[in-house]
């Protein structure tokens, strides 16, 4: 991707869901090698009783890859008891002029915006499936393709076992 400074985006995103007796693991790498690369990946997950999730990232940046600016972000919901998310996310910098960060957050459903939806007279399973769909269709990007995006999304509501 190119943006309209002329400046090479890259973007890497990603939405995973473990269900019961499901282990996802996503291993993402990415080597920084030539200078001014913006990198950006962003990968949301939920997990249910007996699911684990796993991510682990790494962003490395070459000596000449100076001027990189690279964000690496996590998020996850544990949407049961039993949930099981592990992240490693990981920089490996050897150039000095770049900007880069990596996040990683992993945590309940906010029990605040579920009573805020229940008190609009939304079942409490339909409130937690907006809340869960919500979150995770943020890390599927402008730019995706219309098609692949419904696709992800029908994969979403069904798992969620909400119609959207």
């Amino acid at each position: 991707l190119v943006a309209p400074n002329g400046e090479q985006l890259r973007s890497l995103n990603g939405v995973y869901l473990a269900g019961s007796k499901r282990h996802i693991d996503l291993t993402s790498r990415v080597e920084h090698k030539v200078p001014g690369v913006t990198t950006r990946q962003l990968m949301r997950g939920a997990a249910r009783k007996g699911g684990r999730g796993v991510f682990q990232g790494r962003f490395k940046v070459e000596r000449a890859a100076q001027k990189t600016d690279a964000k690496m972000e996590h998020n996850a919901l544990l949407l049961e008891e039993g949930a099981e998310v592990f992240a490693k996310p990981e920089l490996e910098i050897y150039a000095d002029d770049v900007q880069c960060a990596h996040g990683n957050t992993a945590g309940q459903l906010d029990e605040a915006a579920i009573f805020y939806l229940r008190q609009r007279g939304i079942p409490q399973a339909e409130a937690r499936a907006m809340i869960t769909r919500a979150f995770l269709i943020e890390a599927l990007p402008d730019w995706l393709d219309k098609v692949v995006r419904g696709d992800v999304e029908a994969r979403i509501d069904s798992w969620l076992g909400a119609s959207a």
